[in-house]
């Protein structure tokens, strides 16, 4: 019996391998022409698909292109499936679709692979290697007539194959990365040796140098100025079984930060900004009850709030950050403010982009540590601010002097970046 088990699950290895890799020949099959088909257009038509709001960073590409001559920019919303909880995939569409029509924004949304011969792109951003939990008739290879493109919704801090070296991401026309320590893990871990990679930036690094006067302050008022700390957990406990990766410390800390947030209550604001994927695990953990009732904690209590959509107005309005995500440990570097990384003492497997950018943190394992981390908030103690600034003025602009949107356009339209 064990050997038949075996026997099967080798011939199913054998299956996808083959199918993904008949996937990949086929999205790049004729793609030397697609090029030059594309190259020739006056207009390009371009499809960002998008999979959720808080994953959704190529908005700043898509804006640009909205004012550029040679781009005809859509978006195309696809209801996701959710692997804990359904109703959290409907709740995160609908916070999605009114997004974007509160900025007004034209959208289509995807139903099949008929949506996208109906709309006849030229070329489409994912920003979810895996298909981010899309229908199956809407995967890349559903629609094979045009130009794939993908940039990662976070930064790629990660030394494991299964995140760099998905089948869209080696079928893929252009894979836009942040710099060149991205370009040489894709290198050591993509079957196609990274060789559509390029490195441009990605768009959210734009976005995150905006400065702060073009956002609007997300932060309840108070009745007297405090500290603004963000506290962002994961959703990869091990009780739920993940193998792959297992960032989450939030059963070990959920109760501790509720009791910092009414000790520092005169001193302290604390944004609970959770994971998209946190609240559906916690359902199938805890029971939707007793979730529910812990994140109305957050929301009512008078210097607590939940965040749950696009974060970057929080970052920006923040003094610190408390945390145990991936990309984020990129992400909030760019405010130059003080931040704690949650290490729940499992190997991380980072890359070496991933490691010297939580280099960068102070490491907080127990409750003393984050009280501490707090306490030097409120006192603006900081002593690692200028490791951070070199680190920040090394790694984490976008190549050539110009914005990552402006590289990637250059890109598309094979001009020197």
């Amino acid at each position: 019996m064990k050997l038949f088990m075996v026997t099967i699950i080798v011939i199913m290895k054998s299956f996808d391998n083959f199918m993904n890799n008949y996937h990949i020949h086929k999205v790049r099959r004729n793609m030397q022409s697609k090029v030059a088909r594309l190259r020739q257009k006056d207009v390009i038509k371009v499809l960002f698909v998008l999979p959720n709001l808080p994953k959704w960073k190529t908005e700043p590409l898509y804006q640009a292109m909205l004012k550029h001559p040679r781009f005809e920019p859509h978006l195309a919303l696809a209801l996701t499936s959710n692997y804990y909880y359904p109703s959290a995939a409907i709740s995160s569409y609908n916070q999605l679709k009114d997004y974007v029509e509160g900025k007004k924004y034209k959208y289509t949304e995807l139903r099949d692979a008929n949506d996208y011969k109906r709309l006849n792109p030229d070329v489409i951003f994912h920003q979810e290697a895996a298909g981010g939990g899309i229908n199956n008739n809407l995967m890349f290879y559903s629609y094979p007539d045009c130009l794939y493109c993908y940039v990662l919704y976070g930064f790629d801090i990660n030394n494991l194959a299964a995140f760099i070296n998905t089948p869209y991401q080696n079928a893929c026309w252009k894979y836009f990365v942040a710099n060149s320590l991205e370009y040489e893990n894709g290198k050591a871990l993509m079957n196609n040796k990274a060789a559509n990679m390029c490195v441009t930036g990605v768009p959210m690094q734009d976005e995150l140098r905006l400065p702060n006067d073009l956002f609007s302050n997300p932060w309840k008022e108070q009745p007297k100025a405090k500290k603004k700390i963000i506290w962002a957990p994961h959703f990869t406990f091990s009780e739920k079984g993940y193998t792959a990766i297992s960032y989450s410390t939030f059963l070990s800390f959920s109760e501790t930060m509720i009791s910092f947030a009414k000790t520092y209550a005169e001193e302290v604001q604390l944004a609970f900004k959770p994971h998209p994927c946190l609240r559906s695990a916690l359902y199938s953990l805890w029971g939707r009850e007793k979730t529910d009732d812990y994140y109305n904690q957050w929301a009512t209590m008078s210097n607590t709030q939940v965040e749950t959509g696009k974060y970057t107005e929080l970052f920006k309005f923040s003094d610190a950050i408390i945390h145990d995500c991936g990309s984020f440990t990129v992400e909030y570097l760019y405010t130059h403010k003080p931040c704690m990384y949650l290490d729940n003492g499992n190997d991380h497997d980072l890359n070496k982009f991933g490691q010297m950018s939580l280099d960068q943190y102070y490491i907080g394992k127990t409750a003393e540590d984050i009280d501490l981390f707090i306490k030097n908030v409120i006192s603006s103690i900081d002593p690692r601010r200028e490791e951070r600034e070199q680190f920040y003025k090394q790694y984490l602009l976008p190549p050539g002097g110009k914005s990552a949107c402006d590289n990637i356009i250059n890109s598309l339209l094979g001009e020197e970046i």
